[in-house]
């Protein structure tokens, strides 16, 4: 495994050294290398913290963790989504001294990019997702004044890009964008004319709408929003009891169903990968539960100034 040194800026130095602060003591520490970066084959989660730093989390064999990579400290950077590999990540970065916006593809294997502009005449990029097969990629975009939000479909590595779908709302970067594992449906989240939460479910083959779920926010992890092909994970914003529950809605059927609304379960969820729950667990950690809430485990911990928190995760 081949090794390379990145010199950190001193934003970055700050963090890494909080990050081994914080996790002292603690019985599962993220560790974290001090200056140097290590390249791999392929990554289980995708964190980043600030505008300008990120990591990528790779679980050893062993069981602990290993930075892969740390974002461009000469770019505005904002990671958006893992492969379900685990083998490329996708960001969009804008130089400091620059007005322009890339979106960006890097196989972490060899550092490899792939750059595209983020910003059209009548569009402006704010989420991307990899397919199931890592041979496209869906974008989200803001559309004219913010009044329309389109979704596009990016093939890899060429950059041909064909739009699936515009509707009326407003993304935004905190919005989310996922494939189903099947690669027939997209699902796209942002606010409507409100600023209320919808998602919409696309067929990727016609960009029709297949459904849509007012007053609901789908998980941000692009590669955990779906158990199964066809059942999409959302939080419902109204609710009864103490904390919202999980749902599972199967977009073909409209069949609801409630994962977990256990108060054991993570304070929140980022995601659902190989049948667990992953979220965070107070007062600064990740970790995972089974889909009953049952099981807790501790995977890393994470200084409370600045946060990281969980992009994506992989299947892996």
């Amino acid at each position: 495994m081949s090794r390379q040194t990145t010199r950190l800026s001193a934003r970055q130095e700050t963090v890494l050294r909080a990050v081994r602060e914080w996790n002292e003591g603690s019985g599962r520490r993220l560790e974290v290398g001090a200056l140097e970066e290590r390249r791999v084959l392929r990554a289980c989660l995708l964190l980043q913290g600030g505008d300008r730093y990120q990591l990528i989390i790779v679980q050893e064999p062993g069981g602990g963790f290993a930075v892969a990579h740390c974002a461009r400290i000469d770019e505005v950077t904002e990671a958006k989504a893992l492969s379900r590999d685990g083998t490329r990540f996708a960001f969009f970065t804008r130089p400091l001294d620059a007005l322009c916006k890339f979106l960006v593809v890097r196989t972490l294997a060899d550092g490899t990019e792939l750059r595209f502009d983020a910003v059209t005449d009548d569009t402006f990029d704010l989420l991307a997702a990899f397919a199931p097969n890592g041979a496209h990629l869906a974008v989200l975009s803001d559309g004219p004044e913010g009044e329309q939000v389109t979704v596009s479909i990016l093939d890899l590595p060429g950059g041909e890009r064909r739009r699936l779908w515009t509707g009326q709302g407003g993304a935004t970067p905190v919005g989310m964008l996922s494939w189903s594992p099947d690669g027939r449906f997209i699902a796209a989240g942002f606010e409507n004319d409100d600023e209320d939460p919808v998602t919409v479910i696309l067929e990727v083959e016609g960009g029709g709408e297949v459904a849509r779920y007012e007053l609901m926010e789908s998980l941000s992890a692009s590669q955990g929003a779906w158990l199964g092909d066809h059942e999409h994970l959302v939080v419902p914003l109204i609710f009864e009891g103490e904390r919202p529950p999980l749902l599972a809605i199967d977009v073909e059927s409209g069949v609801r169903r409630r994962v977990n609304d256990d108060v054991s379960a993570p304070g929140g969820v980022h995601g659902v990968v190989g049948g667990q729950i992953l979220g965070p667990l107070p007062p600064n950690g990740i970790g995972i539960t089974a889909l009953d809430g049952s099981g807790q485990q501790l995977l890393l911990t994470h200084p409370p100034l600045p946060t990281l928190h969980v992009v994506d995760v992989a299947d892996v």
